[in-house]
């Protein structure tokens, strides 16, 4: 996921390298400063979310981030079984 960002980022540097906004960029990426991610896991199947190809997740996906939201932080992992488009 970074490289891509980071791909895409020197994509539109390049289209705009002229422009006194970006002259600035350089400042702004020394004040961004990655998160740290609570070692917290919000397994969605404990949210009521089935592996089964058939049944939509999105309502589990959500009250999983919800719970981790309310909880100060954590991680909403999905499974392979998941990865199936299962998701509405």
């Amino acid at each position: 996921m970074k490289i891509a960002a980071l791909f895409a980022l020197g994509l539109t540097l390049s289209q705009h390298a002229g422009t006194a906004e970006w002259s600035q960029l350089p400042e702004i990426l020394t004040g961004i400063v990655a998160p740290e991610i609570l070692a917290r896991d919000f397994n969605i199947t404990n949210f009521g979310s089935v592996a089964d190809g058939k049944t939509d997740a999105s309502p589990a996906i959500s009250h999983a981030i919800d719970a981790c939201v309310k909880a100060g932080g954590g991680r909403v992992p999905l499974s392979a079984a998941h990865a199936d488009g299962s998701f509405a």
